[in-house]
């Protein structure tokens, strides 16, 4: 089949604007049509109060709409009110239609004038707090929902088009509205039927498809779906790991603005952020997820509450309500770093290996071997069993889609494939290179939707377009005839009036490997910022440890007689330069550092522009990831207040933060006028700015002020664990270190002991209180103590002493 290059989609709309009712501030168009006792607009809400029945009667008529209101129902017993529509009459009572709100039959339709009750279910309310109504009126259908749920839907044509109104039947208080608004439905595409959609989630995957041109793949199902899809070349995640990635996708936000960037965090989401699947529910979707959720913040829980009709392993679009429109997301665990690499081989072979015929499994001997691995027989057996795991998920999305397919749902279900990062192997997943940012998207627009995608209809085509993860939530709401929230970050990457210059990615703390990078990347060039440049991509880190070939690539760079190529350097080298550019044209693997090198005028203009869009998209969007983790969490708690919000807020340093942070091995000179800087934050960077700076006793001298400035307690950590190394310093730098073991806030803690694991045998005076802390961890619940059981118990494995095998293969 030939390819076509698709540039750029446009999306109809299946409605027209909103059209606010009530502008929060007046009563202006709103006419009451008997005598009041309070009718008047308080903060943003519309108060009305009445002894008799009243209705209050707006100007704006329609005929096939939508419209949305929130409610706070008064607490008295047999309070009745209602939102009317399609309305006739000049005075008093009118004739038409209501939605009706009270405790009877929320959601219930009575038609005034016309018949009494049409049918008296029920919707469910939240006591004590705002509810939302929502009525779709088109022809002769009226369906109505309360709460994101579906309540009625009933054929009535007795009176097709007329005016809104809201009504105080005249018992109980003042009852209270706001965010009244209504929108006509476009003619020819009607929201009473909107598209399913189906995302098919992989874990830890790169473009490793046939489809992409991947000569070991073996994908018959996704190839086969592709051919009737649109195939994105150039997506890509958020962050390369995944609970910051997900976070991204279910909020639409930057996990660097939202404070969700470091793995496992909990810090509370910005005022007023929901999952996305949310908008969907309260408009009728059946929302179902099976099963992986990790969405990194204190919020987790109402994010899934709030997101999810159900969300477990048996999740699944069967379960919805006859006709019910659906949003089902199925996440495949089958290429997770955890199959392709951690586990024991023995234990692969039996749980995924096992499910494949001979002809499917790969041959070590047959694979491709990229540049930046040495080329063995255990790293080619650990690539084939990457690839085999490749081949099992593609097997499990055919089938899948073969039930989509069976169901007699696939013309009606717009298909999403991609993944949450690049692939588990190592120098892929947590690295900003394309190998740990770049995924597979694949988009599948049946015949009745492609009115939607002009462009979708051409099956088998391409598109170059820059799309990143902020731009998921946005795009699936357009395509559902939802408008995206303000606070989403992304835009809807089907409309061909949004093209992206950039898309921006960043790096922070995973599981106890603490790190702080960030990328930008457009159609050609890649920028990598590295604030830790004394520390490689390489670190060392338990869970990843586990597999084989990380141990294989670790070994042959200090056991090779072979002298390491430049490629492979990169990754394995302990130290790694502050900037990395790349031309990602010439160099798709990204293993040349133009940095490194003379910069051609071109390569010089284009590292400029790289590193000016790093720096004007960081302050657009708030980036809080300059905050040491500790200082984070000590904001939160002290001001009640998320940290995006403060950031938002301007209660933040951010721009003086990182201004210190961008020195960071280029210009130490500028760090020494900021020495006095009481700010803990600053402190923080000027450590790392002279850590990362040519070896001097003034510049040591500097750093051990900070040993002792227990205030800022991080960046005592990071001079107490540059300075250990230094026997003039040691003893009372490493029993900084210690005594940080016991700090409440686990992320500092955390710190303290990754600086004595990776210090090694020098900080052996650690040894008890190490012990103390793996004994009180290895078996705790929770991330924090699996993070700070990993680190203790790899420093005493340095030390010859016994700890507990760690063992994350599947119990049976």
């Amino acid at each position: 089949m030939r390819l076509f290059l698709v540039t750029a989609f446009a999306i109809l709309p299946l409605h027209a604007n909103w059209i606010e009712l009530f502008d929060g501030k007046s009563t202006n168009n709103w006419t009451p049509r008997a005598e009041v006792e309070q009718f008047e607009a308080i903060n943003g809400e519309l108060h009305l109060l009445a002894k008799t029945n009243v209705w209050v009667t707006s100007k704006i008529e329609m005929g096939d709409f939508e419209a949305e209101l929130e409610v706070f129902l008064p607490v008295e017993p047999g309070f009745n009110s209602g939102l009317a529509f399609r309305c006739s009459g000049k005075k008093g009572r009118p004739k038409g239609y209501q939605i009706e709100i009270d405790r009877k039959a929320p959601g219930g339709i009575y038609g005034i004038g016309l018949g009494g009750w049409l049918t008296k279910n029920k919707g469910t309310l939240k006591e004590g707090q705002w509810n939302h109504f929502r009525v779709i009126a088109q022809g002769n259908r009226i369906e109505t929902f309360v709460n994101g749920n579906p309540v009625a839907d009933i054929r009535e044509e007795k009176q097709l088009k007329g005016y809104f109104g809201i009504q105080h039947h005249g018992k109980g208080g003042v009852v209270k509205f706001r965010n009244i608004r209504a929108r006509k439905l476009n003619s020819k595409a009607s929201t009473l039927e909107r598209p399913n959609i189906l995302w098919i989630v992989a874990e830890d995957l790169s473009p490793a498809l046939g489809c992409y041109g991947h000569l070991d793949a073996r994908t018959p199902n996704l190839d086969a779906f592709a051919k009737e899809s649109i195939l994105f070349t150039s997506a890509f995640a958020a962050y390369p790991v995944c609970s910051p990635s997900r976070s991204c996708l279910i909020t639409g936000m930057y996990p660097s603005t939202t404070g969700t960037g470091q793995m496992r965090s909990a810090f509370p989401l910005p005022r007023g952020v929901k999952g996305f699947p949310q908008y969907l529910r309260e408009v009728g979707y059946h929302t179902t997820n099976n099963v992986k959720t990790d969405y990194n913040s204190a919020d987790a829980g109402r994010i899934t509450k709030n997101s999810w009709v159900e969300s477990s392993s048996k999740a699944h679009w069967r379960t919805r309500k006859k006709g019910q429109p659906f949003f089902a997301v199925f996440n495949d665990m089958t290429t997770h770093q955890s199959r392709t690499m951690v586990w024991p081989y023995h234990v692969f072979k039996k749980e995924i290996q096992a499910g494949l015929s001979p002809g499917e499994i790969h041959k070590p001997n047959k694979v491709q071997v990229p540049p930046y691995y040495p080329n063995t027989s255990l790293i080619r057996r650990e690539l084939a069993r990457f690839h085999d795991c490749v081949t099992v998920m593609d097997r499990n999305t055919g089938s899948i889609l073969a039930d989509l397919e069976k169901d007699g749902l696939a013309e009606d279900t717009i298909v999403f494939f991609y993944s949450d990062h690049g692939s588990g192997m190592p120098r892929h997943k947590r690295l900003l290179t394309d190998s740990g940012m770049r995924v597979p998207l694949i988009v599948r627009v049946p015949k009745k939707w492609q009115h939607l995608v002009p462009g979708s209809e051409n099956g088998g085509s391409k598109s170059d377009k820059l799309i990143s993860f902020v731009d998921f939530a946005p795009t699936v709401l357009a395509l559902c005839g939802i408008d995206a929230p303000p606070y989403m970050q992304g835009h809807n990457f089907l409309d061909q009036k949004n093209k992206r210059e950039w898309v921006y990615g960043a790096r922070d703390r995973v599981d106890e490997v603490f790190d702080c990078s960030r990328s930008v990347r457009n159609d050609r060039w890649l920028y990598i910022r590295n604030y830790h440049p004394f520390l490689g991509w390489n670190q060392p880190s338990v869970f990843s440890d586990l597999g084989e070939i990380r141990n294989e690539i670790t070994n042959y760079s200090i056991n090779s007689r072979t002298r390491l190529s430049s490629e492979q350097t990169h990754y394995i080298s302990p130290q790694r330069a502050s900037i990395e550019f790349y031309d990602c044209l010439a160099d798709p693997e990204n293993t040349r550092n133009l940095a490194l090198e003379k910069l051609s005028p071109t390569q010089q203009v284009s590292l400029e522009k790289a590193q000016q869009a790093l720096k004007r998209i960081r302050k657009k969007t708030r980036d809080v990831g300059c905050l040491p983790e500790g200082v984070m969490a000590d904001l939160v708690n002290k001001n009640g207040e998320s940290i995006a919000d403060l950031a938002r807020n301007g209660k933040l340093k951010l721009d003086q933060i990182w201004d210190v942070a961008d020195s960071v091995g280029r210009d130490t000179e500028s760090t020494l006028n900021v020495l006095k800087s009481t700010d803990p934050s600053i402190s923080f960077w000027i450590i790392n700015a002279l850590k990362a700076s040519l070896p001097s006793d003034k510049n040591n001298d500097e750093a051990f002020r900070y040993v002792t400035q227990t205030a800022h307690v991080e960046a005592s950590i990071e001079a107490a664990a540059w300075l250990a190394g230094e026997s003039r310093y040691s003893e009372k730098a490493i029993q900084v270190l210690i005594n940080e073991l016991e700090n409440p806030n686990w992320a500092v803690a955390l710190r303290a002991c990754r600086a004595i694991e990776l210090l090694g045998l020098q900080a052996k005076q650690a040894a008890a209180p190490m012990k103390k802390l793996y004994s009180l961890n290895r078996h705790k619940r929770g991330d924090a103590a699996l993070f700070l059981a990993f680190s203790s118990g790899a420093f005493l494995d340095k030390l010859g002493e016994e700890t507990e095998a760690w063992d994350f293969t599947p119990k049976h």
